[in-house]
């Protein structure tokens, strides 16, 4: 009886010791399968060289001033390439498509810069510009090569590269977070004494308004501008019998337009036309140009446009709420950003 006890002790060791060796083998199965998933193929040619966007940026959608956030880098061959949506969401530029076939018309109030797949030919400020390399249309996202972050974005953006990825500071420049600044600001309302904005002097006016500039105007030319109120802010918008919106820029070069005054397209180009004037010495139909805080790698440049209509206001358009509106810029957030303004003629 002794004996047979014995035996069976020892197949029951042996049977635990099998389970044990079985479930070791299970764990060490598990855990291959684990790292095989983990890492890409040798065949695979795209190498990631950093973890998905969303491990790296806190908040795309809304980016808080000052933020770092990280964009990984795709290697294609010989070339490092960036998602293009990614770095606009973090720096709260707008984009919309172009005219051509995968082009994308780029900026924060206005469309600065186009860009298109497959072409060095690029367009920054109304100028033609030889990228270094040309963008590339990978699963449906524009990949845009890394030497191109200086041809493009050199001034606008505060980056460095890492060897992981890029690193951008990210900044609230989307309109809705003007008209929040705005709220704010205005709500600390200056006293006219303080008035940063003033009328040219009266001896400079006649009949009782801004006197006439050559052939035009200002007077009928505000009325309008005016006549637009409420239309809706679209960046990029196509020329407004088309599309029936404006942004920033197309906006005073529609009604200008009317007038027989030929404008440039965007804010920062249509900031070199005429002549400058005094901000102390504003007529009506002035071009008034505005900087975005942060937004760019100097507050010296010109993100804003609108056109002065008189005891310090000027009717402008940038937000998806208002559309074209008038607004005060002797006070709130356009009295803390005023850069310029220019007389124009025809």
């Amino acid at each position: 009886m002794m004996c047979h006890q014995k035996k069976r002790g020892q197949k029951g060791m042996k049977r635990a010791k099998t389970i044990c060796i079985a479930a070791a083998c299970a764990i060490l199965l598990v855990q291959a399968g684990c790292v095989l998933t983990r890492h890409p193929s040798a065949a695979n040619k795209v190498e990631t060289r950093s973890a998905p966007l969303h491990h790296e940026v806190r908040s795309l959608n809304a980016p808080t001033d000052g933020d770092e956030a990280r964009i990984p880098l795709t290697r294609i061959g010989q070339t490092s390439y960036f998602p293009l949506h990614d770095l606009l969401r973090i720096i709260g530029y707008q984009s919309a498509e172009g005219t051509r076939e995968q082009q994308l018309l780029i900026g924060s109030l206005d469309p600065v810069y186009e860009i298109a797949a497959g072409s060095k030919q690029a367009r920054k400020e109304e100028r033609n510009l030889t990228l270094s390399a040309a963008p590339i249309m990978k699963d449906r996202q524009l990949l845009v090569p890394l030497t191109v972050l200086s041809d493009l974005f050199e001034q606008d953006l505060h980056y460095r590269v890492e060897p992981d990825g890029i690193v951008v500071q990210a900044v609230p420049g989307h309109p809705a977070n003007l008209d929040e600044m705005d709220a704010k600001l205005t709500a600390r309302s200056t006293s006219a004494s303080e008035a940063f904005f003033a009328d040219a002097p009266h001896s400079e006016l006649g009949h009782g308004g801004p006197v006439a500039l050559s052939a035009v105007d200002m007077n009928a030319l505000i009325r309008t501008a005016k006549q637009y109120i409420g239309t809706p802010y679209l960046f990029g918008a196509a020329p407004y019998p088309k599309s029936r919106k404006f942004d920033c820029s197309s906006f005073t070069q529609y009604v200008f337009g009317k007038y027989g005054i030929k404008l440039n397209r965007v804010a920062r180009s249509q900031a070199t036309q005429g002549t400058p004037v005094s901000r102390q010495a504003l007529r009506k139909g002035d071009l008034v140009f505005f900087a975005v805080p942060g937004r760019f790698s100097s507050d010296k440049i010109v993100g804003h446009v609108g056109i002065y209509i008189g005891d310090g206001k000027m009717i402008n358009t940038y937000s998806d709420k208002k559309g074209v509106h008038i607004a005060a810029i002797n006070e709130g957030y356009w009295s803390t950003q005023y850069l310029s303004a220019r007389r124009i003629s025809a």
